[in-house]
């Protein structure tokens, strides 16, 4: 299907946990009960279905009303659909990992402490690891899920005898169990405070060794990297999960003020210079709580 062919994206859901034998005729006369549907569409790979797909109505209400009847939906013994809005485009910082959950909690305990409904597209409980249970939530925005980890990471839960950890999640959860150890944070070199006019005042300048670093598979120069933009109420564990999430830091410094409040900026340095180019790719001008996160590898 041509470019110019493709069906409109208007009112597109996303439903979850799908039997793995249900195929796309199925999947549309479902939810067909519920008004016009633009597209169907299943994930799959090789060996099948990947047990999601994407549901694309035509007008609003009906799509609200699929999200009310069908999310909940008990399809078959084991399969109970997850039916939520489908958010397009770049999901940064929008994931959270969690580990020491109880193991008597359930789905329903799991949502209900983190407050998720109306704001989370995935909330996931992955069972026992490695002697810790865990599991994650896909929020809609970077907001919920700094909220989450500000809120609930070290909380103790009722009848619970581990605090909570609450990170944001690496690429694979596997990484966390395999090693417990947080990120090096290198604190005690920290350096002096430096203006941010310092760094900003040429920002419309395009460099072009920066362009040249982050293209292809050239690599930056150094493994250091400034940030600036950043909404100031962002806590600082926060701040470090979402660097630490491209590789290993080996030191962080947020720039404060007089009075001891971060003003938006710092520095970060990773262990391997191939960690700043994801860095760089992955963050920067990336929207994280409204603001347009900006990085600079000239340093």
């Amino acid at each position: 299907m041509s470019r110019a062919n493709k069906v409109p994206l208007r009112y597109n859901l996303i439903v979850r946990y799908l039997p793995l034998d249900l195929d796309e005729e199925n999947l549309h006369c479902l939810f067909a009960t519920m008004g016009k549907i633009l597209s169907v569409k299943l994930m799959r790979v090789k060996t099948g279905s990947e047990g999601y797909g994407f549901v694309n109505f035509a007008k609003k209400e009906d799509a609200e009303r699929a999200i009310e009847c069908f999310n909940g939906y008990k399809i078959s013994a084991r399969k109970t659909l997850k039916v939520s809005w489908s958010v397009p485009g770049k999901r940064v910082a929008c994931k959270v990992f969690v580990t020491n959950i109880p193991a008597h909690w359930d789905q329903y305990d799991f949502e209900t402490a983190f407050q998720t409904k109306s704001i989370a597209e995935e909330v996931r409980l992955l069972g026992l690891r490695n002697g810790r249970c865990s599991g994650f939530i896909l929020f809609f925005n970077a907001e919920y899920a700094s909220r989450a980890i500000e809120t609930m990471n070290g909380v103790v839960p009722k009848n619970g005898t581990l605090p909570l950890i609450v990170e944001l999640a690496r690429r694979t959860a596997q990484k966390i169990h395999e090693s417990p150890a947080k990120p090096r944070y290198n604190t005690s070199a920290r350096p002096g405070f430096r203006s941010v006019d310092q760094f900003t005042s040429n920002k419309q300048r395009v460099d072009v060794s920066v362009a040249r670093s982050t293209s292809g598979d050239s690599l930056p120069s150094n493994n250091g990297i400034f940030f600036y933009n950043a909404c100031t109420h962002l806590p600082e564990m926060f701040i470090r999960n979402l660097f630490s999430h491209y590789g290993s830091v080996t030191s962080f410094d947020l720039q404060k003020d007089q009075n001891g409040t971060f003003i938006g900026c710092g520095f970060a340095k990773y262990e391997d210079v191939r960690s700043v180019k994801l860095c760089y790719e992955g963050l920067n001008k990336a929207n994280i709580h409204g603001k347009d996160l900006c990085l600079r590898l000239d340093i």
